[in-house]
Parts: structure tokens; sequence; C-alpha cells
């Protein structure tokens, strides 16, 4: 789900976009890539310098006509912006943040880092349920 938080990283739905692009057009491994290049290329308090953008993608799989001609669509705007409205529905306020969804449909959430201890203990619970 995508999450972007413009007003710690006013690029993140570019970024956002971009990925679903670069998803689309060269599949599920070059997404996990791309993504894994943006965060080598900019780390945690660091903006990701855009006009690098097109040549990550390439990087990731990506061909780069293709890929400007996703990104000047926008086509993945509103589903971003749906994923975005659900995350902080569901009480998202930051990353990371985590949800169960049981088989009732009842949610569990698990805002901020939390230890695999926790999580699992969660998931047994919800498993349960």
């Amino acid at each position: 789900c995508n999450f972007p938080l413009e007003g710690l990283h006013p690029n993140a739905p570019t970024l956002a976009h971009a990925s679903e692009c670069v998803a689309e057009l060269a599949g599920n491994t070059a997404y996990w890539n791309f993504l894994s290049d943006l965060f080598v290329q900019a780390p945690i308090n660091t903006f990701f310098d855009m006009t690098k953008l097109s040549a990550t993608a390439v990087r990731a799989g990506a061909q780069a006509q293709t890929f400007a001609t996703c990104m000047d669509s926008g086509k993945y705007r509103t589903k971003i912006e749906k994923e975005y409205a659900d995350a902080v529905a569901a009480g998202g306020d930051g990353t990371p943040f985590n949800l169960i969804i049981t088989k009732s449909g009842a949610t569990i959430a698990f805002p901020g880092a939390q230890p695999q201890a926790n999580i699992e203990a969660a998931i047994e619970e919800a498993l349960k349920n």
C-alpha cells in the first residue's frame, strides 16, 4: 500500500507513482529493486535527487520512454490517494504502520516499529478469532 507522507517528503507522491509505473512496466521484482535503489540513494532524512528518477527506473528494468509516458499520464494518482486515505482511516499516521485484518474484518493496528514478538502474538491471537 502506498502511504506517501508529502509533509515530510515533498516528492513522496511522485516517487509512489514512479514505483507503480515501474511495477506495471517491468514487474514485481523490478518494483522492489526500484524501491531499494531509492532508499540506497536517499537514506532516512535525505531527499532523493529527482533528476535521477528515470535512470533509477531504467536500472530497475523499465524502458525510459514508456516510464516517461506512464509518469506523464498520472494514471496511478487516484490509486495512491485512495491507499493513503485507507491507511489514515485505519489509523495510520506515519511509517512503519502495519495492519492485520482478520477473517471477520476486524483490524489490529501496529503503529511505529514493533518487536517481532508483538507482531507474532497479535497474528496468533487473530488466528484464534
